[in-house]
């Protein structure tokens, strides 16, 4: 006897006893998952080899689980805590038609977190990203977000998220986002890096009073709405966006709330770092704009459902694990607010093997099955394992000059060992047997087509007698009582005994 081990993302969860037989053979053994948490894990079974067992190559398996969430989720990734975080955290609290997870930069450059953390990070890879809809950036340099985070938020806004850069002296100073490719999806092509400070009235554009973030907002509520206390100036902004709230300074009027939409997404700028203003004061705990903002400007920046379900693709296997050398079928469908999309598009299957290697290779136009039985046209490729281990497959292709994937699936190539392969016959076992057995044994195939000519068979003849009693027979005793009821009925019409 010995236990059965399951790992999630190599930390051993559950442990299963299993006997197996001294002579072989075997056994079933199951492992009921729980997923409280969203993000991708790799389950790993193992099996502790036994004492003496040489072979141990086949003595664990792998797979990949991706765990989602239907409901709309928002990232928030702040720098040292501020007085902005501390008043946004609350009222990202208050959404109840959001889940937020944020991370707070605390002591020492270790993040502290709020909501649902689960899996996730600040490290915002794209598999991570993939799970919010919304991402908030708080008062970060260029050097803390880096350019692999600021490459995958700009993909993540270009295939439908919305980012939400908020003020702050690192954020929008000339170390801040300016300085990362993030300057190419910003709504504002150019500002003033240096902050001006003092008390400036805020008052809604004209562009913001048929925006959706404003459109249904109280005339009244922005009578109310206290002074901020830092600008970054002179905003330019880039073409096709709109500032939606300017601020009153001596200098002039001054955007400090621009968006616009770039890619499938939507991009927010708060040039100032003291909204938080608008919390406090007597008023202002009446109307709520600090809290009315936020929803409302939340509820444009989440993608519509039509945004999220126009492009829908699909990608399966044939099976989910092969041997080294054979060959797996994998296939793909792209489909547009349930249209299907016409055949001529580049489809492209992305293969990561063991070594985290990507390879393309090109998928051809194929009718295909779906695993619940429906025929579509679509995208297949055959796959030969060249390696064991855990692999991962996706299917890409550009659409309107834009790359969309699908979600990843995973297979497992099993390696071949003495156990798992097919022994050659052992030809004196199979000619004991024969002669035990009453048999024979032949060497080749030739050898047993000359015996099995050679056999002469003779006819036998046997008389068989059958005896059928016409009792038995559910049709003569139909008849039979059928003749009776006629001859009764006729003598009582004849008024006969």
């Amino acid at each position: 006897s010995q236990n059965v081990q399951l790992f999630k993302s190599g930390i051993l969860i559950d442990e299963a006893p299993i006997q197996i037989p001294s002579g072989g053979g075997a056994r079933d053994i199951k492992f009921e998952l729980q997923n409280p948490e969203i993000g991708s894990f790799t389950y790993r079974v193992y099996v502790p080899p036994l004492e003496g067992e040489i072979h141990k190559e086949d003595n664990e398996y792998e797979v990949s689980v991706l765990v989602i969430d239907p409901k709309n989720r928002l990232l928030y990734v702040e720098g040292p805590p501020r007085w902005e975080s501390k008043y946004l955290s609350r009222a990202l609290k208050a959404n109840s038609q959001i889940l937020s997870l944020g991370f707070i930069r605390g002591p020492q450059g270790k993040f502290m977190t709020f909501g649902v953390k689960g899996s996730m990070t600040a490290d915002m890879r794209e598999d991570q990203l993939a799970f919010f809809k919304i991402v908030v950036l708080g008062n970060l340099t260029a050097e803390e977000l880096g350019a692999e985070r600021v490459k995958n938020l700009i993909k993540f806004v270009d295939t439908g998220g919305s980012l939400i850069l908020l003020g702050g002296a690192n954020a929008w100073g000339p170390d801040g986002f300016i300085k990362t490719d993030l300057r190419k999806i910003m709504p504002v092509k150019s500002y003033s890096t240096q902050i001006i400070e003092g008390e400036y009235d805020v008052v809604l554009t004209e562009d913001a009073k048929s925006h959706s973030v404003f459109a249904a907002t109280d005339p009244h509520l922005w009578n109310v709405v206290p002074p901020i206390l830092s600008v970054f100036p002179n905003a330019v902004l880039s073409l096709g966006a709109q500032g939606l709230v300017s601020a009153n300074t001596p200098s002039g009027n001054h955007t400090i709330i621009a968006a616009h939409r770039y890619g499938d997404g939507k991009v927010v700028a708060i040039l100032t770092d003291s909204l938080w203003k608008w919390v406090l004061n007597e008023k202002a705990l009446e109307y709520k704009p600090y809290q009315r903002f936020w929803d409302q400007l939340l509820s444009w920046a989440m993608p519509e459902k039509a945004e999220i379900e126009s492009q829908i693709f699909d990608i399966w296997a044939d099976r989910e694990q092969l041997f080294l050398g054979e060959k797996l079928k994998v296939r793909a469908r792209k489909t547009n607010r349930g249209e299907e999309i016409g055949k001529g598009l580049a489809v492209t299957c992305e293969i990561t093997a063991t070594d985290k290697r990507k390879i393309p290779f090109k998928m051809n136009d194929e009718y295909v099955v779906t695993p619940s039985g429906e025929s579509f046209p679509g995208y297949a490729v055959e796959y030969e394992a060249e390696k064991a281990g855990l692999h991962y497959a996706t299917a890409v292709m550009v659409v309107d000059g834009k790359r969309v994937e699908s979600d990843p699936i995973s297979f497992f190539v099993k390696p071949f060992t003495p156990e798992s392969v097919p022994r050659a016959a052992n030809f004196e076992v199979l000619k004991h047997l024969a002669i035990n057995s009453g048999g024979k044994h032949y060497l080749n195939i030739e050898e047993l087509n000359n015996a099995l000519s050679a056999q002469n068979f003779s006819s036998i003849e046997q008389e068989k007698v059958r005896y059928e009693s016409l009792w038995e027979r559910w049709l003569v005793i139909g008849f039979l009582i059928g003749l009776l009821s006629a001859s009764w009925i006729l003598r009582k019409l004849r008024n006969m005994p």
